[in-house]
């Protein structure tokens, strides 16, 4: 995988979050009420060499406070003040690397950057080193290190990370109620994957008692901020009655507005509710979807992204964004051409086109990238940008699957357990969503659950020992 696109993945999926402490600083809110006459000033304290006063100017460049906005300028004052040890200005010189903003796009000299911010204590440079060790490296023992001293500083979605290291034994010994602990932290903070997390938590009954209650309201929590996977859990929730009163109208709202931000999931969810919905309902669904969307619009901008990988997002991109995306796919970055089909895909920073999503797609499928072999069999099994082909879809969700997709692996399922692709099959289709279940996947657990009544207890030994047998044949790789 190219580490580029890694790192720029990295930066889309955080900087929608707040950057607590820093963004809250006397020193930003110097920055906020800078006027022009303020700047010469600045600017001369600046030249003498004082390092806050640099970082400031350097700030002023940034946002276009009291100045014309000028991110060269920007970087060449962060410099001379990062040169000095000043932390948040090795920071956001890490930050304009990373993003090539007003200097050449270089990772390496970003990462450098954070490092030495990061040995001095700052909260989102020990974040950024933390993920650089989890994704760059699959370092997870350095990676929770970093995650630990920023998360004990308050940042939120370091609280989110070790809380999942905590749930999955990811370099820490597995833990379920130090996952709620640290979730619980950043969820009563306002983070809204933390929200969603936590939500499933008390939803699986890990490392706290079941209540669908509570999983309901921190779902609804996660969800009223436009996060993908909390509109999606709650939709499941409503499908289901469990913590709410069943309410298929409910479901559908819900479940439109994640497929709506890209929630491929929740557009196959859509397809098996109209079914069983009357046309009003559909339409009082779409108008309380319609309704939430406009008074929501401005409040969850940044929040609202599609589903790219397992367990990480990408917010709007605008033209400039796609064209690195087009550049690094052209090139035969897997996970570039999977981002660029969403993009198609979605219709967004570019004209929707699913023959191109598919297109894209299938060179990053070809490459053995799982989500792009998720996000084609996607499409083959809905007829998107190619003829509907249900033994092709199946083929590509078991490539997925057999990576540890877990949406994946519970589509396999779904394919064993309808017979479409495949060849009916409910022991196999148990086995997979026991396997998707173990991941973490809740639909898989409620399949399973569902599927149960129509094994003998001989079938669920043969499915289970299967899927022990193939979980010793598969070990765990670094997370999604």
């Amino acid at each position: 995988m190219n580490r580029k696109t890694v790192w720029h993945l990295i930066l889309f999926a955080i900087l929608v979050h707040p950057l607590t402490a820093l963004a809250q600083s006397d020193i930003e809110e110097k920055v906020k009420a800078l006027t022009p006459q303020d700047i010469p000033a600045l600017t001369q304290k600046a030249q003498s060499g004082d390092a806050v006063s640099q970082y400031l100017i350097g700030r002023a460049y940034q946002t276009g406070a009291g100045v014309n906005k000028n991110e060269a300028e920007a970087v060449k004052w962060y410099l001379k003040a990062a040169e000095q040890g000043y932390a948040p200005a090795q920071f956001n010189l890490g930050m304009m690397y990373s993003k090539g903003d007003g200097v050449s796009q270089n990772f390496a000299e970003a990462i450098k950057w954070w490092r030495k911010a990061a040995d001095q204590g700052h909260p989102m440079a020990q974040f950024f080193i933390g993920y650089g060790y989890e994704m760059g490296s699959g370092n997870h023992s350095e990676a929770v290190k970093w995650y630990r001293k920023s998360a004990e500083q308050g940042v939120v979605v370091a609280q989110n990370a070790l809380g999942h290291a905590y749930e999955y034994g990811l370099g820490v010994k597995q833990d379920s109620k130090e996952a709620v602990k640290w979730y619980r932290l950043a969820a009563e903070q306002g983070e809204a994957n933390a929200q969603s997390n936590l939500g499933s938590m008390y939803s699986q009954g890990k490392g706290i008692a079941k209540d669908f209650a509570e999983a309901a309201k921190w779902y609804t929590k996660s969800a009223e901020q436009g996060w993908i996977m909390g509109q999606a859990n709650l939709a499941g929730l409503y499908m289901l009655g469990q913590g709410v009163p069943k309410d298929m109208v409910s479901a559908y709202m819900w479940c439109s507005l994640a497929a709506a931000a890209g929630s491929i999931e929740c557009r196959q969810a859509l397809a098996a509710l109209e079914p069983k919905m009357k046309p009003e309902e559909i339409s009082e669904a779409k108008r309380r979807a319609v309704e939430w969307s406009q008074k929501h619009s401005t409040a969850t901008a940044d929040k609202t992204r599609m589903k790219v990988v397992e367990g990480k997002g990408l917010p709007s991109v605008g033209p400039e964004s796609v064209e690195k995306y087009h550049a690094a796919a052209e090139s035969g970055d897997a996970e570039a051409q999977s981002i660029l089909g969403e993009l198609y895909y979605r219709g967004q920073g570019v004209q929707k086109d699913d023959m191109e999503a598919f297109w894209w797609f299938r060179r990053s499928a070809q490459k053995g990238y799982a989500p792009g072999q998720h996000n084609l069999a996607v499409m083959y099994q809905q007829g998107l940008g190619t003829a509907k082909n249900e033994a092709e879809a199946f083929k590509w969700f078991l490539k997925a699957a057999e990576q540890r997709y877990r949406s994946s692996m519970n589509s396999v399922g779904g394919a064993y357990a309808t017979g479409k692709g495949v060849q009916q099959d409910f022991v196999s289709a148990y086995m997979w969503f026991k396997l998707a279940a173990s991941e973490g996947d809740e639909l898989a657990q409620r399949n399973l659950e569902a599927l149960k009544s129509r094994l003998t207890p001989e079938q669920i030994a043969e499915a289970e020992r299967r899927a022990s047998a193939w979980e010793a044949d598969h070990p765990k790789r670094q997370p999604r």
